[in-house]
């Protein structure tokens, strides 16, 4: 297995990562019903996400893929929350959406995007935080996902990040032990009405490292 910095060669491929990792255990998640559109579109605007001239933490730059055999098998992104948080993502969807003239109403978008932002964890003081993680299914337990969080928080380490910050969806228990074992704590929950009413799910749980 090698692990690379992703290119813009493999928006594709990231478009299915950021996909599959939001919906966690579930089988309709955030990106789903926040931009409420056929799969096959959501995976074109996710794709044209990683491209934005503006970086954020679903942009290309932000991920490590992880292959087998030269093939794409898993991949996360990991960033720093100041500079590529949650309102760059915010202005480059925005631009996605105007760029490519979807079917998506602005103003619903935003009110789907709302209920999803009550449970997103606040970023924890001088935490590098790792997110989108998800690996082909003909290729888990191969510890792929270990290895890639590995290799994520030593960029963290020596950019000078004290702690390390992931989160998951509350009931997805496999991906809960798979970041205990790589040294993460749970540290706290959030849940709401309207993320449950929308997902089936509770909410998110945040958990934190060392590095």
């Amino acid at each position: 297995m090698k692990i690379r910095e992703a290119t813009q060669d493999d928006a594709a491929f990231l478009a299915w990562v950021k996909l599959i990792a939001a919906r966690s255990h579930l089988t309709y998640g955030p990106w789903d019903h926040i931009l409420d559109l056929p799969e096959p579109e959501t995976l074109a605007f996710l794709e044209q996400l990683c491209l934005t001239d503006t970086v954020h933490w679903c942009h290309y730059s932000r991920f490590l893929v992880a292959e087998v055999g030269g093939e794409p098998a898993g991949a996360l992104c990991a960033f720093d929350p100041q500079q590529h948080g949650g309102r760059a993502l915010g202005v480059a969807m925005v631009g996605v959406l105007q760029q490519e003239e979807t079917e998506t109403d602005l103003r619903e978008f935003a009110l789907r995007a709302a209920a999803m932002s009550t449970c997103m964890p606040d970023y924890a003081e001088g935490a590098w935080v790792v997110e989108n993680v998800a690996t082909r299914p003909e290729f888990r337990g191969r510890g792929i996902v270990q290895d890639l969080l590995s290799a994520a928080l030593d960029r963290g380490r020596e950019q000078g990040f004290t702690r390390g910050q992931i989160a998951v969806l509350i009931g997805n228990e496999t991906a809960r032990r798979a970041y205990i074992r790589a040294g993460f704590e749970p540290d706290l929950e959030k849940r709401h009405p309207d993320y449950a009413a929308a997902l089936g799910c509770p909410g998110i749980e945040r958990l934190l490292r060392d590095l």
